[in-house]
């Protein structure tokens, strides 16, 4: 297995499925639409909305984990809305390890998996473009990333599930293998 190199100028874009410009209707239309089989079955349409959002948001996360900017092609968006999106980029392996490592399951320790994501959010989001208001940024050597007390103060409560999402996808973007790639 070859390992993916990584640079730290490595960056790209991704838009999260809770995004408000998301079409969710539409995505779930054009999912039943690809299952013919499931008009016939005994759902009633919130069941089918239902599980056509299930089976997108599944095909979703397999996609984008291999490559972020993929969220631009499988996402249907409201007419006449932009979504947010968030400039992805690369972690130091001493800092993706330091975190894969302070955030491990444990039986005393429960929730860490959360807390990953989290860290990962907060140290690899480079820029965020069709946000409301300005973003702090800041520097770290020559690369440029969102002020992690910014990030904090304006990802909680219901921003907090964006930011797990966007941390999740920061991990899979920096541990891929070129074999992975490849695929």
């Amino acid at each position: 297995m070859a390992f993916k190199p990584v640079s730290m100028a490595d960056s790209c874009s991704f838009v999260s499925t809770y995004d408000p410009a998301v079409d969710r209707a539409r995505i779930c239309e054009r999912t039943i639409e690809e299952h013919p089989e499931w008009r016939e079955s005994h759902f009633s349409e919130a069941q089918l909305r239902e599980l056509a959002w299930q089976t997108f948001t599944i095909n979703f996360a397999a996609k984008v984990g291999r490559d972020p900017a993929e969220s631009l092609r499988l996402l249907v968006f409201k007419d006449g809305e932009t979504p947010t999106k968030f400039v992805l980029g690369a972690l130091s392996s001493e800092d993706f390890n330091r975190i894969i490592d302070e955030t491990q399951e444990t039986q005393v320790h429960r929730g860490a998996g959360n807390e990953r994501l989290w860290r990962m959010f907060l140290h690899g989001l480079r820029g965020l473009e069709n946000f409301p208001g300005e973003v702090k940024m800041r520097k770290v050597g020559d690369l440029e990333y969102v002020d992690t007390a910014w990030l904090r103060r304006t990802f909680i409560r219901d921003l907090r599930t964006v930011a797990c999402q966007v941390g999740m996808v920061i991990m899979h973007y920096n541990a891929l293998t070129e074999e992975e790639i490849k695929n």
